[in-house]
This record gives C-alpha cells, sequence and structure tokens, in this order.
C-alpha cells in the first residue's frame, strides 16, 4: 500500500501510511519512532489506516514527542480523530491533526510545504517540499575578517552579525 519517507535535514516524514507501511519500514534502517510529519493525500483506506498501528505501535514504544499529520480540509480532523480512537491503548504522546488546503504554503521551519489540487474522487492533495536556502559562509572572508569561529554559526543562523564595528553578512544559496 502507499506511503513514501522523506528526510529533510533530521526531520522525517511520511506520506500516506497504507497498511503494511509499518512492517516496511521495520525492514528498513529507519525507525517508525523518529517519524515527525505525516502527511495524507486523501482519505480513502489504502492511504490513511495502517497510521493507526503506527500511531499505537508509537505509543507502546514509549514515543513522548508529538505527532504531526497533516490532511486535506474539510475531513482530517473528523476521520483521523475517531480512527485515531479506536481500541482499547493509551496513548503515551500528543497526536495534532491539522487540515491543510490546496494552493497555500505552509513553512515546518527547515522546508516550506505547498499543497495542490489532486484531481481525485474525494477531496485530495499533492504535496510540494521546498529545502530552505542554506546559508554558506565564505570562510576565507571570515579568516581575513578575524571574525572569530565561536561567531560563524551565529553568522550562519542570522545571515549577519556585528564584530569589530563591522557588518558581515553572508549569501543564501
Amino acid at each position: 500500500m502507499p506511503s513514501i519517507g522523506l528526510q529533510i535535514d533530521e526531520v522525517f516524514n511520511l506520506l500516506d501510511c497504507g497498511e503494511g507501511t509499518q512492517k516496511q519500514i521495520m525492514k528498513s534502517k529507519l525507525s517508525f519512532m523518529r517519524i515527525r510529519n505525516v502527511f495524507i493525500t486523501h482519505f480513502h483506506g489504502d492511504h490513511f489506516l495502517g497510521l493507526l498501528g503506527l500511531v499505537q505501535s508509537m505509543s507502546f514504544n514509549g514515543r513522548e514527542e508529538p505527532l504531526d499529520i497533516y490532511g486535506p480540509a474539510g475531513g482530517a480532523i473528523g476521520i483521523l480523530s475517531n480512527a485515531l480512537n479506536v481500541g482499547y491503548y493509551t496513548l503515551g504522546f500528543q497526536v495534532r491533526i491539522h487540515e491543510l488546503r490546496a494552493g497555500e504554503a505552509y513553512d515546518l521551519g527547515k522546508f516550506v510545504v505547498r499543497t495542490h489540487r489532486n484531481d481525485h474522487p474525494v477531496p485530495a492533495l499533492a504535496y510540494s517540499f521546498e529545502e530552505k536556502d542554506m546559508v554558506r559562509i565564505d570562510r576565507e572572508k571570515a579568516e581575513k575578517l578575524r571574525i572569530p569561529s565561536r561567531l560563524l554559526e551565529r553568522l550562519r543562523e542570522q545571515g549577519s552579525i556585528e564584530y569589530g564595528g563591522a557588518r558581515s553578512t553572508q549569501s543564501r544559496t
């Protein structure tokens, strides 16, 4: 059944979660406990019914970090809330369900997710993931300006710093 894993830096994302997803992850070198976000394209069973077992396994294995689940507006909260309340188990972590609308961009920290209308008989989304530009540091220039290495990470994060009365900036690539 459909499911795709997408890792962006340390953020492990899952696109759809059909039955058998958990088993396939266990065959890989990845851990299902590291999944931070799940993006459901639509609510036909073959695209999301593996999520129930996955969430329960995460709980049984002591997960504490929140899990964010995203899906099409008008159904994600109701359908997923009902599905995740099936059976007897105690959820040991927070599951946050988000409804997304087509044609929008959502900033998730390390990357931006854009949603697109998908032609399907039920409300459906396609997703595109865009990594944010990374600040690159010109080490030679930093050395010429005698910028201490302890300030380089701040330069990377902020894009500019003031040091010795001068402002240093880096371009995004």
